[in-house]
């Protein structure tokens, strides 16, 4: 499906879109050959990805919710992947990650 660029509209997501967050995950898991590509997150999670510093932007078709990513950034070591990094000095600078990408099927 190809569309014009102006047919879409990009905003960032808050607490009041955490239902169409969670159908556009239903619908892209319901698309997927194997659904386990995606792990189902949790309103739980998406709560947090949607609440400063985080930051979660979301594209629209019209009024549906087609797509949407996350920068996320972690608290703790388990999702900061910063340490990882060999020679890096990265203990000064503050690091984000994207946690999700999620895009509509047909889009």
């Amino acid at each position: 499906m190809k569309l014009p660029f102006i047919e879409f509209e990009f905003k960032t997501l808050s607490l009041e879109n955490l239902s169409e967050i969670l159908d556009l995950q239903d619908r892209v898991i319901a698309s997927l050959t194997d659904p386990t590509q995606l792990r189902k997150n949790t309103v739980e999670m998406f709560t947090e990805c949607v609440t400063a510093p985080n930051l979660t932007v979301g594209v629209y078709h019209g009024k549906l919710l087609i797509a949407l990513g996350v920068l996320y950034y972690p608290t703790g070591l388990e999702e900061d992947l910063s340490h990882l990094l060999q020679g890096v000095d990265i203990d000064s600078k503050k690091s984000a990650n994207y946690k999700l990408i999620m895009v509509d099927k047909p889009y």
